[in-house]
């Protein structure tokens, strides 16, 4: 290896590393203008507390809708309900959203869908 390659790949190397460095530093300072979310001034919980209503569709959702609903269930605002939607599934999607609907009657509706409206 030459003396000149070997230079230049010195050279390279430090300023990768200078370059690095540079993101490493302006992402430090950078973190102190990021806003603390779990303070009180940003805490955007409607006043009067209303209800809000989620509505979640599912066919042939068996392996996720579990873990959706029970994310949603986990949520701590005081006034949701959350809809449940099994559109025709083939699989035990319902079976998992009546599961869940009976432990949680206050908070969760189970509606099944068994067939399509007429056009007319």
């Amino acid at each position: 290896m030459t003396q000149a390659f070997h230079y230049t790949l010195t050279l390279s190397a430090w300023l990768i590393a200078l370059a690095w460095l540079w993101k490493a530093l302006t992402a430090a300072l950078g973190l102190r203008r990021i806003p603390d979310l779990t303070a009180p001034e940003h805490n955007l919980t409607p006043p009067n507390n209303p209800s809000i209503t989620v509505i979640v569709p599912a066919r042939n959702e068996e392996k996720h809708i579990g873990a959706c609903l029970n994310s949603l269930l986990q949520q701590d605002y005081t006034n949701l309900h959350i809809i449940a939607v099994d559109d025709r599934s083939s699989d035990n999607t319902a079976s998992s959203i009546n599961a869940l609907a009976t432990q949680h009657p206050d908070r969760l509706t189970a509606l099944h869908i068994t067939e399509l409206p007429r056009n007319g």
